[in-house]
This record gives C-alpha cells, structure tokens and sequence, in this order.
C-alpha cells in the first residue's frame, strides 16, 4: 500500500526552528522587563521612605526647636540622614537642609534634598 504524501499536513524542521528562535526572543525580553520592572519598584520604594525620612527630620527639627547653627547626621537601614542648619543674618530666620543618601540595588549612589526657611 502506498501512502499520497501530497496530503499530509505538518510543519517542516524550519518553521519549527524559526518558530522556537521567535519564542524564545520574546521569552528574553519578558524576562529582561520584568527585571527592569523589579529594580524601578525598588527605586520608587526607596524615593518614598527617603522622601518620609527627610520630611521627619525636618519637622522633628522644628518641634525641637531650630539651633542657630550646626549639623548632624544620623543613619537609619540603608539611609544616612544628614542635616545642616544655617541662620539669614539680615532676616531672623534660619535655613534648614535635609539630604538623605542611599545605595540602590546596583549599587548606584542616589540623594534627595529637602530645604526649609524657618523662623526661629
């Protein structure tokens, strides 16, 4: 008995090959972009507690009481919080910094600075 191979469906050995090359094209950039998403969700977690920490330190330093002058820095985790007071001669008021400095997760150095005019 012969077989008609004139009618049989099927995928030849290339179109397999071209198909998981493309497969696995689009498997690699799902896995890069779920990396990239992974290292931004750290970055935007880390902007919001540095944000909260300086906002903290510098409302702590006005319940406190404002020095005429000086600075400090204390570190919180991964955060190093420092701060410098300086006072406007010709205003009565006094210039408050907040920076907070981390290291992300590639180790990146990032800083975020907050700046007050307070009166004393």
């Amino acid at each position: 008995m012969k077989r008609n191979t004139q009618n049989c469906a099927g995928l030849s050995l290339a179109e397999v090959i071209v198909a998981m090359a493309l497969f696995s094209l689009g498997m690699l950039g799902l896995f890069s972009m779920s990396s990239q998403l992974r290292l931004t969700r750290q970055l935007s977690a880390d902007l919001s507690a540095s944000s909260l920490l300086a906002s903290t330190t510098l409302e702590s330093l006005r319940a406190d009481g404002v020095p005429a002058m000086g600075s400090g820095s204390t570190t919180t985790g991964r955060f190093t919080v420092a701060w410098m007071v300086v006072t406007n001669s010709g205003y009565m008021s006094r210039n408050v910094q907040v920076q907070v400095a981390w290291s992300d997760l590639r180790n990146r150095a990032h800083t975020q600075t907050v700046s007050a005019v307070v009166a004393p």
